[in-house]
């Protein structure tokens, strides 16, 4: 399921900001008839639906396709969206646990990193 059983994760609203956060960014970018837009699978018909975009999987879709198509191509990574483990509040109670004091910008920078960090050092390889 993505979370590990011996932590809880408490419900909130952050999965649903995160994706309002990526709706808001599409509308940002501007795309034409040509562009194309991808998403792991299942996750394709849940940005479908949100957007009202023709989101499609990217899985059986071809390097070579990728690499050669002339018009745009936007990828929806949603690889972290509902890990709330790693959510800022949760951040800054741990360092005020160990005496220290995370702003909530300095908590929120950490979460992003924290949460992509195997996904980094994965692109990174």
């Amino acid at each position: 399921m993505g979370h590990s059983l011996t932590l809880s994760a408490s419900y909130s609203d952050r999965g649903w900001r995160i994706k309002s956060e990526a709706i808001q960014e599409l509308e940002l970018v501007g795309f034409d008839s040509k562009t194309r837009f991808y998403a792991s699978p299942n996750r394709h018909l849940i940005w479908t639906i949100y957007t009202g975009l023709p989101v499609q999987s990217i899985v059986p879709v071809r390097k070579e396709y990728l690499n050669s198509y002339k018009g745009d191509i936007i990828y929806i990574d949603s690889f972290s969206e509902e890990n709330e483990i790693l959510c800022p509040e949760r951040i800054r109670d741990a360092a005020r646990r160990k005496g220290l004091t995370l702003s909530n910008k300095s908590a929120e920078v950490w979460s992003r990193l924290l949460l992509t960090h195997d996904y980094r050092e994965t692109l990174r390889r």
